[in-house]
Formats: C-alpha cells, sequence, structure tokens
C-alpha cells in the first residue's frame, strides 16, 4: 500500500495536485504520478507569480501517514 504521498499546492486557491507516492519495499520506492504539471501550472497561473523565478506561487506538502 502506497503512503507518504507528495502534493503541489497552489498558495492563492489552495488545489492541490498528487504527483508522487511512497511504497515502502525493498523493489519499490518513489513512484511518480502521469498527471500533466504544465495544465496544473497553466491553470492556476495567478497574479501571485509574477517573479523571474516562479517559485513563490506553489508549495510543496508532505502527506505522512502512520
Amino acid at each position: 500500500m502506497a503512503n507518504n504521498r507528495l502534493y503541489l499546492k497552489c498558495k492563492e486557491c489552495g488545489e492541490m495536485m498528487a504527483f508522487a507516492k511512497y511504497y515502502p519495499s525493498e523493489e519499490a520506492g518513489w513512484y511518480k504520478n502521469q498527471n500533466n504539471l504544465d495544465e496544473f501550472f497553466d491553470k492556476h497561473h495567478h497574479s501571485l507569480d509574477k517573479t523571474g523565478f516562479g517559485g513563490y506561487q506553489y508549495e510543496l506538502e508532505y502527506e505522512i501517514i502512520k
């Protein structure tokens, strides 16, 4: 069973996209979701993202399931 999901979160509207999850076993490890990041960025191009680096509007959120 997967746990420890990694989300990309839009700071403006709060919507999150799960783009990776971890399978705790010797053979598995991180699994990358095939969601389209470009679509997420296009949808969430709000006024916060005015810098040349474009890194202030989004944040990573890490879910830990115990």
